[in-house]
């Protein structure tokens, strides 16, 4: 039988789980209303133009396409792929991390599939609020601004630090952090 109590935090996001077994920590994405109306109208052009790009390449008199349009091709549907895959976890996506005795297992959902990992918990140490400055110049620090990577908590996992908690704030970082530490006494 699994036993569980919730713990509810007045205007937090995230949902803290407790259960016989472990905690589950499930954080909805960060709604931003510019950022969907935003990516929507660009989605929209990107379709137009995409629509375009296809008849050039399906209505060419020359029977071989222009290679700059074959290659600008592949760079606008690529960038509408990135586009709905941010709109889609704008819209509907959420992190869920699930903590036993022996793994943490990271599941970040969007609306039709989920991208999972998975961590031996032997192996985590030194849990901790990430350093929330992140550069745009390094590697993942744009899509930070978009959700789709980093986070407000960090363990170190044997000598790699990694990330997770996309979009908390530091006060909700904190509690989460709490939580798993009152199960989790060696993190």
């Amino acid at each position: 039988m699994v036993t569980w109590r919730e713990v509810d935090l007045k205007d937090s996001r995230s949902i803290v789980n407790l259960y016989a077994q472990g905690i589950e920590i499930i954080i909805p994405a960060r709604k931003s209303l510019f950022v969907n109306f935003f990516l929507i109208l660009w989605l929209l052009a990107w379709a137009y133009g995409e629509v375009v790009i296809i008849n050039r390449l399906l209505i060419n008199d020359s029977h071989t396409p222009d290679a700059f349009i074959v290659i600008f091709a592949c760079g606008w549907t690529l960038s509408g792929m990135l586009a709905s895959f941010i709109w889609l976890w704008n819209a509907k996506g959420r992190e869920i991390i699930r903590i036993d005795d022996h793994e943490l297992k990271l599941s970040r959902e969007y609306v039709w599939f989920a991208k999972s990992k998975s961590y031996e918990t032997k192996y985590m140490r030194n849990l901790r609020i990430s350093d929330l400055s992140p550069s745009s110049l390094a590697m993942g620090g744009g899509m930070e601004y978009w959700g789709l990577s980093g986070g407000t908590i960090t363990f170190d996992y044997g000598p790699t630090p990694t990330k997770i908690g996309l979009g908390l704030d530091e006060a909700e970082a904190e509690h989460i952090i709490e939580a798993i530490r009152t199960r989790h006494k060696d993190f």
